[in-house]
This record gives structure tokens, C-alpha cells and sequence, in this order.
């Protein structure tokens, strides 16, 4: 599996995700499924475990930007809020696998491996389901973590 997949709007029958197209900052590569966040008011890569009030959503595709930036540099961004997102289980470290106990806990973004850190826990996705065979998880990203304003 390849990073993010949207699975369904929450509280939302029959919505598909909304998102724009958002600028981009200087000296970024984002590649489609880059977890974006917000900086000086632009979006940008997300970089590990992105801090509280920051996840604008994820990238649709993907863009190089260098030391300077005209009105082009703009790419579409899914908001990240009110969805439930299907993310590989990174295999990196220690734990390996979800266990009933888990749903309801939040853990960390891997934003380099467009995955979820079994690993970390506190920090900005609340698991909803697993598949441990697949080693991928659903996911929701926390409201505390989504960028203010940015509801979808």
C-alpha cells in the first residue's frame, strides 16, 4: 500500500473530502500522499510527528519548489479533518501490530513513510480499526492537530 487512502467522511453521509489548492512554500518537495502542514501561512511537508494545530491534509499530487516561488507553486491538498484514512503500519520499529486495546489510543504520524508509528503513542492519530495481516490501520487525525479553520 502507498500512503494515505481516504475510506470515508465521518458524520457525513454521502461527502466525499473537500480540499483546495493551497501555495506552496519555498524550497519543498512534496510528493502525492506528503502529509501537509501549515507554515507562514503556506503549506508545506510534514515533517515526523507535525505539531498540534499545523495538519492541513494530504497532498494530491506533487510539486518541487526551489529558493523562489511565483503564483504557480500550488498544489491540492484533501483536508485532513472528518476523515477516515486507511495508513500503512510502519515495520520499523519495535511493535509491529494493533491489538483490540489499541482502538481509541492516538499515535504518531510517520510523515517520511506516509504510514502510522505503532511505536509513539500521544500524538496525532486516534486509531479506529486495524488489519494486521495487511499491516495497515484506519485512522483519524485528532482536532487538536488539524490547522484552525480547516473543518473540510
Amino acid at each position: 500500500m502507498a500512503g494515505w487512502m481516504y475510506r470515508k467522511a465521518r458524520g457525513r453521509v454521502g461527502s466525499d473530502p473537500s480540499g483546495e489548492f493551497v501555495p506552496i512554500n519555498i524550497n519543498q518537495t512534496i510528493v502525492k500522499g506528503d502529509i501537509v502542514v501549515i507554515s507562514a501561512g503556506m503549506g508545506s511537508k510534514a515533517a515526523n510527528a507535525p505539531g498540534s494545530g499545523t495538519i492541513m491534509g494530504i497532498a494530491c499530487s506533487g510539486l518541487v519548489v526551489g529558493g523562489t516561488r511565483d503564483a504557480d507553486d500550488r498544489i491540492q491538498v484533501i483536508y485532513a479533518g472528518g476523515v477516515e484514512w486507511e495508513v500503512p503500519v510502519w515495520q520499523g520499529g519495535t511493535k509491529k501490530t494493533f491489538a483490540a486495546t489499541d482502538i481509541g489510543s492516538a499515535f504518531d504520524i510517520k510523515a517520511d513513510t506516509h504510514s502510522i508509528d505503532p511505536d509513539t503513542t500521544s500524538a496525532s492519530m486516534i486509531l479506529v480499526g486495524y488489519d494486521n495481516t495487511n499491516k495497515t490501520a484506519r485512522v483519524v487525525i485528532k482536532e487538536s492537530a488539524i490547522a484552525l479553520g480547516l473543518t473540510g
